[in-house]
């Protein structure tokens, strides 16, 4: 049970959300006694100046199976202190800032109940207890909530109008009852992705926008090379927003001072902490979580962390003490291992970056995010070298708290960014970065580069999970988000030159001229190779004789002022507009436009909605609870199957001649004979499966042959499977596993050689929309067998996409699916049939579900 998490309210704080417990009695008395007489009353329905020694034991004693309470906890400043103190903090107090419960009554249904404290109205509580509350009923199978509210209780009402559930409301009695069908929607869904959204950007928000910096340095100096920690001072002293920068250091220490620097510091050393809004700890590992409760009370909400986090030693968990400290005092950490951060702002551009983003600009241009300082070196001087400007930089590090999500978060509402750049060395929470990304791309392209083991392997220093499958499932990922993949930080470069450009192609069709020589040439070339529509022109001014239906590509001479890319390409679209963003080669530049028209074409195409079906889900956690982990019987899989309206075609075993017949006369001819055997089953090109048996005569001697090839295989002959022949058709296959990094990843294949051989699997990655699914079915190399070649006709497409949507949803629902084969699904010119399948069950473990939280470590 793993029902406690960190939280973000509405304005950016960090709260503790867990289960309640008998010892939360006195903390639960004083949260009482603190509301006001109307909240007690909206609560309790009566006046209840104080709760009684048998209220507060019912209250706090619950079997979170029938009974369940939550309560979210403000954690107050740890009492330990000396040596050892900061890596292991002393007893501490939770102040309750709201409660919510639920009591279950019937089998399925339960009643509902929060208080809010007073003084914390307005920070969505409301929400984010019944967000997790909700998750945790569907969890013990548990459909519907009920509540009783006043009518006068406006706020609690909002708070089951807004969730998205299917609610109905009517008065009763001088109450309103409310009724929640906890089926998740597709306006659930949107809402609760709309407040992780809103939440991070108000958590990162004053971080990028913090004025009152602090550099801190330990007693052995800055932990970083000098050059970075002169660049860090360069960049903060030419940061055109209104900071001022004090220094924490031992009392006298001067050692790392250059008095090149002094004109950036606003005051002169000091060991005080008091108005902070951000810190820059460039001290050793093994002091950052003691700095970071020196920051308890000063203001901070941010800390920077530069240092490498150590591998080994001694000193090897102090990121996550660090980071545990900082969760207390509501601070956010980017790093360790940071090359630090610059974000342009209405007031100008804060750079805290010790690397070299180019010049700052004021007006909008690029958002690039990385992880390694090494990195965001790289890509910093590729995009030099192409010009771009960089109107926020933003690294990572070894990401312990604020990673790749939160940047993706922050860009989709900052008017300062056109378009972006990733650098991906590791992957965390994949879900939450799929939603952002898909959040993200609606408005505007991100270009992404992975390392070649992200997903598939361990970054040292970065905790996160692994997939066997990261390559394919990446590729998805990406897909389904519009993202614009690269090969290398060359393409990164030019590509995100070309978007930062607004250099997106509203068409195929390109007009090029040149003033190079040759130039003309060799851009056609590339673009015609990457399907574009190309048009020569002679060299003239690119903003003359322009067809309103094509976009202009002109070779430029390259201009001595921009860096060393190759050549300069003047861009126009129909709107007029001219840029002349740098790339490194004509080849650079036609790929570089394919990613950007590939992302215009996902922009602009319907993606439908989100996969829903009539499905019971309670059932299904009722039966999963039941079973035993491992592989389950056939008979398991029919009933878990049926929740989600799969039929699974009936089967009889049969070990005998006359069990055959009579089991061929139950069924209805014609029917199929097939081994038992595990990867021989389907395997008609071995002569093991016996097809389209028409008659009781064409079994018996069906039968005999069977028994005599599997007996020349050496293969068990009892029992035999019948079954009930399907319409001719594909035989496909359609899967599910429950990946440790990506959550339910469903892949659909065509049956034999083209899935086991040459492992053509296209995936989807729950929860999908329809459009998802369609272009998985697209995406496979065998895909025109589905379309139709002659002499086979084309299959019912629209059949398997349901049953691929039920599988994705069946997954998404139901982590502890550990995989799910079903195979084969036949499908033909009207409908699909499931013949056969297999599921295994396991304990679930995803890191992602319904409700929000922050990272663990």
């Amino acid at each position: 049970m793993a029902w406690d998490a960190d939280v973000l309210l509405a304005n950016g704080s960090i709260a503790r959300i867990r289960p309640i417990v008998p010892a939360d009695a006195q903390a639960l008395q004083v949260f009482h006694r603190a509301q006001s007489d109307q909240s007690t009353y909206f609560r309790f329905f009566a006046p209840v100046p104080e709760l009684s020694p048998q209220e507060l034991s019912h209250l706090t004693t619950v079997d979170n199976v029938d009974r369940v309470a939550l309560v979210v906890v403000e954690r107050e400043q740890a009492e330990s202190a000396g040596p050892g103190a900061a890596a292991n903090p002393g007893p501490r107090t939770d102040s309750i800032i709201a409660v919510g419960r639920f009591d279950r009554y019937g089998e399925d249904q339960a009643e509902v109940a929060f208080n809010v404290a007073d003084s914390h109205q307005g920070m969505g509580l409301g929400s984010i207890l019944l967000e997790h509350l909700a998750a945790i009923a569907r969890e013990i199978s548990i459909t519907r909530f009920t509540a009783e509210v006043l009518p006068t209780n406006a706020k609690m009402l909002r708070v089951f109008d807004d969730a998205g559930y299917r609610t109905e409301k009517r008065h009763d009695d001088g109450v309103v009852a409310v009724s929640i069908d906890l089926d998740p929607t597709q306006r659930s869904t949107a809402v609760s992705a709309d407040r992780e959204w809103r939440s991070d950007v108000a958590s990162m928000r004053p971080v990028f926008e913090a004025r009152r910096i602090a550099l801190v340095i330990g007693s052995d100096g800055p932990q970083m090379p000098p050059q970075a920690f002169d660049t860090l001072l360069a960049n903060l002293q030419r940061s055109t927003a209104p900071i001022a920068v004090s220094v924490m250091a031992p009392p006298g220490d001067t050692r790392w001072r250059d008095p090149k620097h002094r004109e950036i510091l606003a005051q002169d050393a000091t060991n005080g902490t008091a108005g902070i809004d951000l810190a820059l700890i460039c001290s050793a590992s093994g002091t950052w979580a003691g700095v970071i409760e020196d920051l308890d009370g000063s203001g901070a909400v941010g800390a920077i962390i530069y240092a490498q986090a150590p591998i080994g030693g001694a000193d090897r968990d102090d990121p996550g003490a660090a980071l545990r400290r900082a969760r207390r005092a509501g601070i956010r950490i980017i790093g360790p291992g940071s090359a630090g951060i610059r974000i342009t702002r209405d007031d100008g551009t804060l750079d805290a970056t010790c690397i070299d983003c180019g010049d700052v600009a004021s007006d909008p241009g690029a958002g690039v995010f990385c992880q390694s300082a090494v990195a965001a070196a790289l890509t910093a001087r590729r995009l030099r070298e192409n010009a771009v400007a960089v109107s926020s930089f933003i690294s990572a590090g070894d990401r312990i708290d604020v990673s790749g999500n939160e940047a993706l978060q922050w860009w989709a509402q900052d008017n300062y960014f056109v378009a972006g750049g990733v650098y991906l060395e590791s992957l965390g929470n994949a879900r939450k970065f799929a939603r952002a990304a898909r959040r993200l791309s609606a408005r505007s392209p991100l270009a992404i580069l992975t390392a070649a083991a992200t997903g598939g392997a361990t970054v040292p220093g970065h905790r996160t999970r692994t997939s066997a499958s990261a390559r394919r499932t990446l590729a998805t990922l990406f897909r389904h988000a519009g993202l614009i993949r690269v090969a290398d930080i060359d393409e990164l470069g030019d590509t995100v030159a070309l978007l930062a450009a607004g250099a997106v192609p509203h068409t195929d069709r390109i007009a090029v001229s040149s003033e190079v020589s040759g130039g003309a040439e060799l851009v056609e070339m590339e673009l015609s190779a990457r399907g574009f529509a190309v048009r020569r022109e002679p060299a003239v001014s690119p903003t003359t004789g322009q067809d309103k239906d094509e976009i202009r590509v002109h070779v430029l001479q390259r201009a001595r002022d921009v860096g060393p890319a190759s050549l300069l390409v003047a861009l126009e679209g129909s709107g007029g507009r001219t840029r002349t963003p740098s790339v490194s080669s004509p080849s650079a530049a036609a790929q570089a436009l394919r990613g950007a028209r590939d992302y215009a074409l996902w922009r602009a195409r319907d993606h439908g909605e989100l996969v829903r079906a009539t499905v019971d889900r309670a059932r299904a956690r009722r039966l999963l609870r039941r079973w035993e982990p491992g592989e389950q019987p056939r008979a398991h899989l029919a009933n878990l199957l049926d929740c989600y309206g799969v039929e699974l075609a009936r089967l009889e075993l049969v070990t005998d001649l006359p069990g055959a017949l009579a089991a061929a006369d139950a069924i209805g001819y014609p029917v199929a004979l097939t081994t038992g055997a595990p990867g021989l089953r389907h395997r008609s090109d071995l002569g093991v499966v016996r097809l389209g048996i028409g008659s009781a005569a064409e079994l018996s001697g069906a039968f005999l042959n069977l028994v005599t090839e599997l007996d020349r295989l050496n293969v068990q002959t009892s029992p035999l499977r019948l079954q009930a022949m399907a319409p001719v058709g594909a035989a496909c296959v359609v899967r599910s596993r429950e990946d440790e990094l990506f959550g339910p990843v469903v892949s659909v294949g065509i049956a034999g050689d083209a899935t086991d051989l040459l492992d053509d699997w296209a995936e989807v990655l729950p929860p999908a929309t329809e459009a998802d699914i369609r272009g998985a079915l697209d995406h496979l190399v065998a895909a025109p067998r589905l379309r139709g070649v002659f002499p086979t006709p084309p299959v019912d497409r629209e059949a398997l996409a349901d049953i691929i949507g039920r599988v994705a949803l069946l997954a998404d629902d139901n982590p502890e699916i550990a995989s799910l084969e079903l195979r084969p699904v036949v499908v033909g010119g009207d409908g699909a049939r499931v013949l056969d399948g297999r599921v295994v069950v396991g304990r679930a473990r995803r890191n992602d579900n319904e409700r929000r939280c922050l990272v663990r470590w």
